[in-house]
């Protein structure tokens, strides 16, 4: 085998093995992609479920409405994939609160 087919067989490999790995890359991103997106929308749902329920138990203060507020839009935006507030565990104190 001359030199030149041996470096085109090198080429050919590293072509397919380029494309692998650029195949794999955009699965990954896509994967990561939809799970952002996942936790983005289960997160704002849960914050917005437990404003409901401080809103109904009466138990909500503008500056805590602010905050949850913010989370939801920063979410949304992706500016804090992986962040949650402890929106559960105030309306629990919440509840508490309101039992006596």
């Amino acid at each position: 085998m001359s030199k030149i087919e041996e470096l085109k067989m090198e080429l050919e490999y590293c072509q397919k093995q380029y494309e692998v790995a650029k195949n794999n890359f955009d699965i990954c991103k896509e994967n990561l992609e939809d799970a952002q997106m996942n936790f983005r929308i289960e997160e704002v749902e849960r914050v917005l479920t437990g404003i409901g329920s401080l809103i109904s138990i009466g138990e909500v203060n503008k500056r805590d409405l602010d905050r949850y507020i913010t989370h939801c839009l920063n979410c949304l935006h992706g500016n804090i994939d992986g962040t949650i507030i402890s929106i559960d565990e105030d309306v629990e104190k919440a509840r508490e609160k309101q039992n006596g």
